[in-house]
């Protein structure tokens, strides 16, 4: 059974100026956080953190306490180690009290946000460790995403803070995607937690997006898909729901903007859509065409519709009937009918909303019939696919 003298116990050696106390604390604090006795103490925790009174927190057993110990122990070993620190077991124990503090199973019953005392200094920490110790991002990249979910702990946040750490993750996300991917299978999991972790942060914002801070991730953008030559299975995937999140959180504020964002992915789109074989890439595609093209409304070609048609129109003549759209399909087969088809529906969807705006605004288009290239409208082609018995038509 844990007591508050164990607790207090645990952080009073984590304050310690050398390491090694510090290192047995918390090698010591790992053993009441894991196994059998995890539920006795965390309770005892959430328990005392629900009955302390406002300013009364960042002293005896609660977690806002311990956190507060561990983040100072992690700072002690940057310190000592001069910035150049590659590890700190204070690191892997925070993000592990972090996920006890909010696992309901070891919490008490009625009784929740228990951080949130504390969650503005987190957010502040977590920006300072990964921007002067950046092979901590390994640690503190999961405690931010789990942080971000909740919003009265992202409230807390202060604007700058939010801001600075899109910058840092923007940059970060970039630099995963220069030189053609690294071929290193390590450095690929790094970008793609980068680029998860940006994701998050675009998709749960403490309000408003900052104006220095759009600016910021439009040139992070144009800068990222300027170094893209091929699709990337769940990499580039994850980049295209930050292009999607970012355009649908904040759209209506970009203006002509939304153009330079589309000048900067077009061409990624339109080499890709044909070939990838991932289900889930071509649907952000086509959400992506749906909100540009939503956008774009009082903005004139924003979107080169011709290039977007033609894509359009190979796309359903490739996928003329179930079985043959089962080719790019990599979902497992279990899933491969339902996926499959809510692909499919998404497309046609698309597709009406691309023919219809066709038709008000007729554009030349280049068509392939019997090997001869001729120009054909839109209701032509659809007329003549549908002769053909095309299915997808």
């Amino acid at each position: 059974m844990a007591t508050a003298r164990d607790v207090e116990e645990v952080v009073q050696k984590l304050a310690s100026d050398r390491a090694r106390p510090r290192d047995v604390r918390v090698k010591l604090l790992g053993t009441w956080l894991q196994g059998d006795r995890a539920p006795t103490f965390c309770r005892l925790l959430a328990r005392n953190t629900a009955r302390a009174k406002p300013g009364h927190l960042a002293s005896g057993a609660t977690w806002p306490f311990l956190i507060t110990a561990l983040a100072k122990c992690v700072l002690a070993d940057i310190a000592a180690k001069r910035r150049g620190a590659t590890r700190s077991a204070a690191a892997g124990m925070l993000r592990a009290a972090v996920r006890c503090a909010e696992d309901a199973r070891l919490s008490v019953a009625g009784h929740s946000l228990l951080l949130v005392s504390v969650a503005k200094q987190l957010f502040s920490h977590i920006l300072e460790v990964i921007k002067d110790a950046p092979s901590f991002q390994l640690e503190y990249s999961p405690i931010l995403r789990q942080l971000l979910t909740v919003k009265e702990y992202r409230y807390q946040m202060k604007p700058r803070t939010y801001s600075n750490l899109v910058v840092l993750y923007m940059k970060k996300v970039a630099t995963g995607f220069d030189a053609n991917f690294s071929n290193q299978a390590s450095s690929k999991e790094e970008s793609f937690r980068c680029t998860w972790t940006l994701h998050v942060l675009l998709e749960n914002p403490p309000g408003d997006y900052p104006d220095t801070m759009r600016e910021e991730v439009l040139n992070g953008f144009c800068a990222i898909f300027s170094h893209i030559r091929r699709e990337d299975g769940k990499l580039t995937s994850k980049l295209m729901e930050c292009v999607n999140t970012f355009l649908l959180m904040d759209g209506p504020n970009l203006g002509d903007k939304s153009v330079e964002i589309h000048k900067a992915v077009q061409d990624f789109i339109l080499r890709s859509w044909l070939m990838t074989r991932d289900l889930r890439l071509k649907s952000l595609f086509i959400t992506y065409a749906k909100i540009q093209l939503k956008l774009a409304r009082a903005i004139p070609k924003v979107l080169e519709r011709k290039n977007l048609l033609g894509v359009i129109m190979d796309d359903l003549d490739q996928n003329v009937n179930t079985e043959a759209g089962l080719l790019w399909c990599e979902a497992s087969r279990d899933a491969k009918d339902v996926s499959l088809r809510c692909s499919l529906e998404e497309l046609m969807d698309l597709s009406a909303t691309i023919f219809y705006q066709a038709y008000k605004s007729p554009t030349p288009i280049r068509g392939d019939d019997e090997k001869k290239l001729k120009t054909e409208d839109v209701i032509s082609r659809i007329t003549n696919s549908l002769k053909k018995g095309s299915l997808c038509w």
